[in-house]
């Protein structure tokens, strides 16, 4: 049932190349994974930062970069703006708070990796497809 609630969202937000979730941060999982509770709706989603990889538990760096990414956006108003699913059928996105980009930032204070970017074109057949399932 969330994956069909979410689709519709995500179906219903989409506009030009974007879709945007614009909620509060309830959970900080790692240095780039967290979940939000969307401001309208009061659905949860588990999203991951676009561009960049942190470190995953128990290894090294990895409570540092938690606890930034915590002290930036835990219990804060963000807006994601969705730019595919991965493999683990979470969402990406690229996430800001008060116009600021957090996966840039984390990059720059944690020595972070960044990831390949994505063309556009495989964005929108990523989302496509992300609604259809």
């Amino acid at each position: 049932m969330k994956i069909k609630s979410l689709a519709l969202i995500i179906l219903s937000c989409i506009s030009a190349f974007s879709a945007e979730i614009n909620g509060i941060v309830i959970k900080v999982y790692d240095g780039d994974t967290i979940t939000i509770r969307e401001n309208n709706t009061g659905f949860t989603f588990r999203v991951a930062i676009y561009g960049i990889d942190a470190p995953e538990k128990r290894q090294p760096g990895d409570k540092e970069a938690t606890e930034y990414l915590s002290e930036m956006v835990l219990n804060k108003n963000i807006k994601a703006i969705l730019i595919k699913t991965d493999q683990n059928g979470r969402l990406v996105a690229k996430i800001y708070h008060n116009n600021t980009n957090i996966g840039d930032k984390m990059v720059k204070r944690n020595d972070l990796r960044r990831k390949k970017r994505l063309n556009i074109k495989k964005v929108l057949i990523a989302i496509i497809i992300f609604v259809l399932v």
